[in-house]
């Protein structure tokens, strides 16, 4: 069993322990790992104060650093949504590296493909919202090339 909050390495465990089971035919094994990478694969699970968010991944646009929170920018049914998460911002990045998101300041992670544009001399990205962000000097390798 699990308790909530659903931890994601909590949860794979769990899988790893039924689908490991002796009498498990290794058919149903496939069958339930790959259910899980892909539904995990597609949100990013948001511990908010109150409750959890579950935001699709294609929906984020970038997530920012605040203190030892995250605030998370993402669209929702077209209209740019902000939450704030607890958590510092290294606590998504291993799970968001995977998902074509880079990370291009200490207080910036973003999705590549609301990249539009990278000006050179003022080290910043403009994305498809129009939003521009600072590119750290040791970050700007990735977009000179």
């Amino acid at each position: 069993y699990l308790l909530k909050p659903i931890v994601a390495n909590e949860l794979a465990d769990a899988i790893e322990r039924v689908v490991n089971r002796p009498h498990m035919a290794p058919a149903s094994k496939e069958l339930v790992m790959d259910e899980f990478e892909r539904l995990s694969k597609r949100y990013l699970t948001i511990h908010e104060k109150q409750r959890v968010k579950y935001i699709p991944l294609t929906e984020i646009i970038y997530l920012e650093a605040s203190r030892n929170y995250t605030i998370i920018h993402f669209l929702d049914k077209g209209i740019l949504q902000k939450t704030t998460a607890t958590g510092c911002l290294s606590v998504y990045e291993p799970q968001l590296i995977h998902h074509d998101f880079l990370r291009i300041h200490q207080s910036y992670i973003v999705n590549a493909s609301e990249i539009r544009e990278f000006d050179k001399t003022a080290s910043t990205l403009r994305l498809a919202s129009g939003i521009s962000l600072p590119v750290a000097r040791g970050r700007r390798g990735v977009f000179d090339k």
